[in-house]
């Protein structure tokens, strides 16, 4: 169900675009179905959006982006 899933993450990021959870998820999601292109922008939105704190989990997607874009 990640299609509808990665639908659910769209309507949530249209009410809130600031909401870093559900880039990420989104990104997860559209990985899981071969959608890297649009997986890759859902992380650089979280990237975009997440607080200081989610340091350590930035780096983490950051190192995702590169290895997406091999």
């Amino acid at each position: 169900m990640y299609d509808q899933a990665i639908s659910d993450f769209n309507k949530a990021l249209e009410i809130n675009p600031g909401f870093t959870e559900a880039y990420f998820n989104k990104a997860v999601a559209c990985e899981r179905v071969g959608r890297i292109r649009e997986a890759v922008e859902a992380y650089k939105g979280f990237i975009q959006y997440a607080p200081p704190q989610y340091a350590l989990y930035i780096e983490r997607v950051r190192q995702r982006i590169k290895e997406l874009e091999k």
